[in-house]
């Protein structure tokens, strides 16, 4: 297919110096110069730009074309909206702005642009065309069969715009079909409310604070009103819209545009109401109106005939309004990347605009999951949200480069695991060791069971890494299961495990290292214990170590309290007791707890990403925290983790349920003869044998535990070391036979 070559004809045209009033600003330069350096290098990875809303980065995708040293001859933009890809191929059939900033000389013309509307039955009608500016539902692979699938090379440069969207599938789609060609991807917010990444590189992001020192964002004025008492929507409603009302009768806005936004198309209708009650129009402005329908109100919207427009998922990202300086905000957004678009569109800078911006609404409580601690911040008094946004988003977005950052510390894999990709769940059984023992991955890399292809508890190890410096080890294995009446592969079901260990020295010799097991499951500790060499060395922490740390940490109420009975067991296992809700702690009596011992307790703490959910076993040595995060994040946990373990500190709520017993571990026997013995209730039903020497005593099950009471130390002529202090009875070869146990504690 041949193809039109407009850039080749106007490359080596375009400037990248100048910046301040007429030329580029200093977020387009680093953006241009990021992507230019990118490119330079060899492969196809996408190159992800981020500068903040209103900073010029549609200019920046204009300009795009003219970077490479193989300029395009056809350039793809995808858009996500309709109203934004009229929008853009607007933009790209004039390089108008372009032209104003004086980087562009006009005799260069324009290239010839087709708005893709629908789907296309031939793809040879492209060829006239230099810019193709479609949405992912008409121009996306995954809308057509195979065979009428686009030509992988129709496009040589793909221009993304609001990049947020990229990791969807039909956006990822378009990516993967056309990877021979250089992809842009544009953003103002690196961020989706699912916390899935952007498919590419970060190659430049301009801090939003930055953008703000500049004079490129203008404060905003949160007007923040009283919530009614009691809590009444439509009070709220009727507040916000007279406040509105007043600003956009006011001189100073009398050109202002007045955004109403609302949550459903339905809130929009009640809304209208009641706006037309304080004398104010609003057209409604959403997806399900016919396309015509839209360009009209977004047209009369520009020219100044409509001055409130209420809106549900539209006019946030990607959207030119200058006019645009009053926001009622209604129904608060889902996610932090759509509030910051919002709040970006009003703190544009523009002259012909000069009046102050102010976003209208009612100081409530309704924040949403995601937004937990961060409206918290919006909704400070006399906060600046134009202030307070960019800590926000410049303090995430660093996050963000510091997990890729310490994930890429992590050796590539030979199969498709990515580490940056890992999240794993903050949870841990919980081991000593001598201070000076170190894990043989830190050493001598990945032990040999566990190395990459090694089979492993049925299962395959996919990846394997070590990293000394944080010293994590960290483990993917796959576990292939098919059904044993068939052989077809297609039935099989596929299954991931990722494991994570965590050893952290102590800071003084009389300290215990750390280790913790990070372990999908429970039957794998033993495996975990073998490859480490833990089984030698270390031992799970005692229950007086980690009841301390669970008084270490600060927490909101109790949800769950499991204690297992102390008397003297019957054949079988313990018994256990579970009590649960909301502060189920505060109703626990002390008849519930007599002859009991701490088994298990889940409680909320406060984190950084809000209230979640903590707990341990005790039994069994384990600690949870119920948040998924990178493996910095992680690492950082078990941080926090050991130095709690080692230096355990008093909390404002006192020690958590001081009227259970925690349990201790023995580590030597006492100087008072036992009263009572029994054998752990745990030991039966496991096929447990009992050896002396050569000689089967037969299994566990049919052997009894006494306290030796025998002064002299002899019994049945046994001879028994001198204060021996229990003896198993038991029954071989049809004579009863004593065995006195000289060792102390059980298991």
């Amino acid at each position: 297919m041949t193809k039109t070559s407009f850039y080749r004809r106007a490359a080596g045209h375009i400037t990248l110096l100048g910046d301040g009033e007429k030329g580029w600003r200093r977020p387009q330069i680093g953006a241009l110069g990021a992507t230019m350096a990118h490119w330079s290098l060899a492969d196809r990875e996408p190159t992800v730009i981020s500068i903040p809303t209103g900073t010029g980065k549609t200019a920046v995708g204009m300009a795009a074309p003219f970077l490479g040293i193989d300029p395009p001859r056809r350039v793809l933009v995808l858009a996500p909206a309709r109203h934004l890809r009229t929008q853009l191929a607007e933009q790209f059939s004039t390089y108008a702005q372009l032209h104003r900033l004086g980087v562009l000389r006009e005799a260069v013309g324009a290239p010839r642009v087709l708005e893709m509307s629908g789907r296309s039955a031939d793809w040879s009608s492209f060829e006239p065309y230099d810019v193709v500016v479609a949405l992912p539902h008409s121009i996306s692979p995954v809308h057509y069969e195979q065979g009428r699938l686009p030509p992988r090379d129709l496009f040589d440069l793909v221009v993304v715009d609001e990049a947020h969207h990229a990791p969807a599938e039909t956006w990822r789609a378009v990516l993967d079909h056309f990877s021979g060609a250089r992809a842009l991807l544009l953003t103002a917010t690196p961020r989706r409310r699912d916390g899935r990444r952007i498919p590419g590189s970060l190659e430049y992001y301009y801090p939003m604070r930055r953008a703000l020192d500049e004079g490129l964002y203008k404060p905003i004025q949160p007007m923040l009103l009283a919530p009614p008492t009691p809590s009444d929507r439509a009070a709220s409603d009727r507040a916000i819209a007279a406040r509105a009302a007043e600003l956009l009768a006011s001189e100073e806005h009398r050109t202002s545009v007045l955004l109403v936004r609302g949550g459903s198309v339905a809130r929009l209708r009640e809304l209208q109401h009641a706006y037309e009650a304080v004398g104010v129009e609003v057209a409604l402005l959403y997806n399900a109106l016919s396309q015509a329908r839209q360009a009209e109100i977004v047209e009369r919207l520009r020219d100044g005939q409509i001055r409130a427009v209420g809106v549900v998922g539209m006019l946030g990202e990607g959207f030119d309004l200058p006019a645009l300086r009053l926001v009622a905000y209604h129904d608060k957004h889902r996610s932090l990347p759509a509030t910051v678009q919002l709040i970006g569109r009003l703190a544009r800078v523009d002259a012909r605009y000069p009046q102050p911006s102010s976003l209208i609404t009612v100081a409530d409580a309704e924040v949403f999951p995601e937004l937990k601690g961060i409206l918290k911040q919006l909704y400070e008094e006399d906060a600046d949200w134009a202030e307070v946004l960019p800590g926000i988003i410049d303090a995430e977005i660093q996050a963000q480069r510091l997990d890729r950052a310490f994930a890429e510390r992590l050796p590539a894999s030979r199969t498709e695991i990515d580490p940056t990709r890992l999240q794993p769940l903050k949870r841990a059984l919980v081991y000593e060791v001598p201070p000076d023992w170190d894990p043989p991955f830190l050493a001598d890399g990945v032990p040999a069971e566990l190395a990459e292809g090694a089979a492993f508890m049925g299962g395959t190890v996919l990846y394997a890494g070590a990293d000394a410096e944080a010293r994590l080890l960290v483990i993917v294995v796959r576990y292939i299961e098919r059904p044993q009446w068939s052989s077809d592969p297609a039935l099989a079901n596929v299954k991931y495990e990722l494991h994570v260990v965590a050893h952290r020295r102590p800071p003084r010799t009389d300290l215990p290292g750390i280790v913790l097991l990070n372990l999908d499951r429970d039957g794998v500790q033993h495996a975990f214990e073998s490859a480490l060499g833990l089984s030698g060395v270390g031992r799970l922490a005692g229950p007086e170590r980690l009841g301390e740390y669970l008084d270490s940490l600060e927490r909101i109420s109790v949800s769950s309290v499991g204690v297992r009975s102390t008397n003297a067991a019957t054949r079988g296992r313990a018994t256990y007791r579970n009590f649960m809700g909301r502060g189920v702690d505060r109703g626990l009596r002390s008849v519930d707890m007599a002859r009991t011992a701490l088994g298990h307790v889940m409680f909320q703490v406060s984190t950084a990403g809000g209230a979640t959910n903590a707990g341990a076993a005790v039994e069994k040595s384990k600690l949870w925290l119920t948040r998924y995060g990178q493996l910095r994040e992680l690492s950082a946990w078990a941080d926090a983790t050991a130095a709690l373990l080692w230096f355990p500190k008093p909390t404002p709520q006192g020690p958590l349920l001081p009227g259970v017993d925690r349990g201790h571990r023995l580590e030597d026997w006492p100087d008072a003869r036992p009263l009572a013995a029994e054998l752990y209730p745990a030991l039966l039903g496991i096929g447990l044998e009992l050896w002396d020497g050569d000689s089967l005593l037969g299994p566990i099950e049919d052997l009894d535990l006494y306290v030796n009471d025998d002064p002299t130390g002899t019994l049945h002529d046994i001879e028994a070391p001198k204060g021996a202090p229990l003896r198993i009875v038991g029954v071989l070869n049809n004579r009863v036979d004593n065995q006195v146990l000289c060792v102390c504690g059980m298991p």
